[in-house]
């Protein structure tokens, strides 16, 4: 009977492992294009770079466990945390006797269902392979294997830095258990991978001296100190919150009516409840503080999905099996209890996940860009860039300096900035002036660098930093950029009579800076914009100004620019005006044809609103 058992397990583990897999590759876009393709490039190409197996910033544990399944693709590291899925569940199995095997059925699908964990199963990122060493740990210590829990935990530091959250309740666990003995074996995994950047990188501290979580406060900002707490059931999903607050109540009914499951249930709470809490107050303090790097991301709590649902599953099991003692019962409670909560939880995770996972706008986007960057390219030239996304849709080695360069590392004071002749070079908005330090200006005056094409995504969407998202392609060559402003409106007044334009004014107090707008979805709208002259390669519509109500309450008005070409719309973006002081800046590239392009204000409330000292610039920017 175990036997069989054993083998239905394995059947459904692998049903919802493999699930996961053909969601990822029926889904035309995918997770996290940013850090998750970073992974993906560091484990595909380490094979042609070992140096990439100790890339601090790559996580060496999950480079090295997930660089064969790299090779098939980006959906191969989906298919390596599906086996980490089921390496979990097999992990966890044993730790459950004592809830009963319904508590093994259900464990599966309530981890896959915490959104957090689920979308970082599909994304193939490094938190998964970090629960699973959590819960080797737990199984180990469960055991007695004290010194194969110590071992597994010196290594945990190399696969996420969130061992900083859970080694602490290993080592006192080991002191209540009077195995403080075995202490010295969690510098086992330091000792190897210390001498392996001897050999390699000449460096045994190379895990100190190249931390790369130091120095983006500036970048990244802060936050609210809360912000988990307010995300948290965004995070691990209504269902498990709620199971969650009801596994401390059967912790304590636990506790008081069973001293033979004390120190099981101390285990739990000291090796999955407390980490938990750790891991979440730690990052917390990250992101109020603005310290490590910290971008407040929410998926970086998955790492503590596996061991928070071992916590709630076996103690809200473990009283049912109290309470429900015949073989009807038990069945009724998990007919009617495991199957609601499935239900639950899987709308809950299509609330914060939708499947297949579409191609977002910005996949779109740099797919275009890329292939535009691909056309500019000529026999011996590179492709320089910023943004991750831009080398992995060329399907570029960034490694490889003769074809692909990441332009983190060029020299701004050199010629070309150290580029050869004929580069191709990639700026975007999102990764160029934050991780890149290189700000849009700096090559536009530069005397090397020939601008050949400016793409904007078809809506407006702003990135890191407030910037509009945009990317530019140069080419390494001698040429010069040249700006022109035409002044449009100033304080109100249009200076061009050539200017269509449509505005539903009231009478305002006598101020001429003034524009007072009637009630009405559209009451202001522009066209026939100065845009391009001669060979211009793009415009910048600049939008200053301040709005307000004329009465009622402040509410959010947009200021939109659309492009339209005969009857094919080329762009729309939106700029959210809230109140008081805005300045707004839309991009316009220069296409082979002349398009029309208009200027409005969309008053979603319809009050009557004013806007005070409104200007309008046209920058034009052409080859001197």
């Amino acid at each position: 009977m175990r036997t069989r058992n054993a083998i239905l397990l394995g059947a459904w583990w692998t049903t919802l492992a493999a699930a996961a897999v053909i969601v990822r590759v029926l889904s035309p876009g995918m997770l996290e294009g940013g850090d998750g393709v970073q992974h993906y490039q560091i484990a595909r190409y380490s094979w042609q770079h070992p140096e990439l197996f100790l890339d601090h910033w790559g996580k060496p544990l999950f480079t090295l466990l997930s660089s064969p399944f790299a090779q098939l693709g980006h959906w191969g590291m989906t298919l390596f945390n599906a086996c980490c899925l089921f390496a979990t569940c097999w992990v966890v199995a044993p730790l459950l006797d004592r809830a009963g095997l319904v508590a093994k059925w259900l464990y599966a699908p309530m981890l896959l269902f915490v959104p957090v964990y689920g979308t970082m199963v599909l994304a193939g990122m490094t938190e998964v392979l970090f629960g699973l060493l959590t819960v080797v740990v737990l199984g180990c210590l469960y055991a007695e294997r004290y010194a194969a829990a110590l071992v597994v935990l010196s290594f945990m530091p190399f696969s996420r830095p969130e061992y900083l959250g859970f080694a602490p309740f290993v080592l006192i666990w080991l002191i209540y258990r009077r195995q403080w003995r075995w202490s010295p074996l969690l510098l086992v995994g330091h000792l190897i991978y210390g001498v392996l950047g001897w050999i390699f990188l000449g460096d045994p501290l190379w895990t100190i001296n190249r931390d790369p979580y130091t120095g983006a406060g500036s970048i990244y900002g802060s936050g609210d100190p809360l912000h988990f707490v307010d995300h948290v059931q965004e995070i691990y999903g209504v269902p498990l919150v709620a199971c969650l607050w009801l596994s401390i109540i059967c912790l304590a009914y636990l506790w008081r009516t069973q001293p033979t499951e004390r120190r099981h249930l101390a285990l739990l709470t000291v090796i999955c409840l407390l980490p938990t809490i750790a891991i979440g107050a730690i990052h917390s303090i990250l992101w109020w503080q603005g310290w490590k790097g910290s971008l407040g991301l929410l998926r970086v709590l998955a790492t503590t999905a596996p061991i928070i649902s071992i916590f709630t599953l076996w103690c809200v099991v473990r009283v049912a099996n109290e309470w429900f003692t015949t073989r009807a019962g038990r069945t009724l409670v998990v007919a009617s209890g495991g199957g609601l909560y499935f239900w639950w939880a899987v709308n809950s995770f299509l609330t914060n996940q939708p499947i297949p996972v579409q191609n977002d706008a910005t996949g779109r986007f740099l797919s275009e860009v890329s292939r535009k960057a691909m056309d500019a390219m000529v026999d011996g030239s590179r492709l320089i860039y910023f943004h991750p996304q831009v080398a992995y849709f060329a399907d570029m080695d960034p490694w490889d300096e003769d074809r692909a360069l990441r332009s983190w590392g060029l020299d701004p004071g050199a010629p070309m900035m150290g580029m050869r002749a004929g580069d191709v070079l990639v700026w975007d908005a999102h990764f160029g002036p934050n991780e890149g330090g290189t700000q849009l200006k700096t090559l536009l005056d530069r005397p090397d660098l020939d601008l050949v094409e400016v793409c904007v995504p078809w809506e407006r969407m702003q990135v890191l930093g407030g910037h509009v998202f945009e990317a530019y392609l140069f080419v390494a060559r001698p040429s010069k950029c040249r700006s022109t402003e035409v002044p449009v409106l100033a304080e109100g007044a249009f200076l061009d009579s050539t200017i269509s334009c449509r505005i539903d004014t009231l009478v305002c107090d006598g101020r001429g800076d003034l524009l007072c707008l009637r009630s009405g979805e559209f009451p202001f709208e522009i066209s026939g914009l100065p845009l391009f002259e001669g060979e211009a390669l793009y415009s910048e519509i600049v939008v200053e100004g301040e709005y307000g109500v004329l009465e009622g309450s402040l509410d959010e008005v947009d200021l939109v620019v659309t492009e339209d070409l005969a009857e094919s719309r080329l762009g729309y973006w939106a700029q959210p005006l809230k109140g008081g002081h805005f300045k707004s800046r839309f991009s316009i590239p220069a296409r082979g044809s002349r398009s029309s392009v208009k200027l409005y204000v969309w008053n979603k409330h319809g009050r009557p609103i004013y806007l005070k000292g409104l200007s309008l610039v046209v920058v034009r920017t052409s080859r001197q």
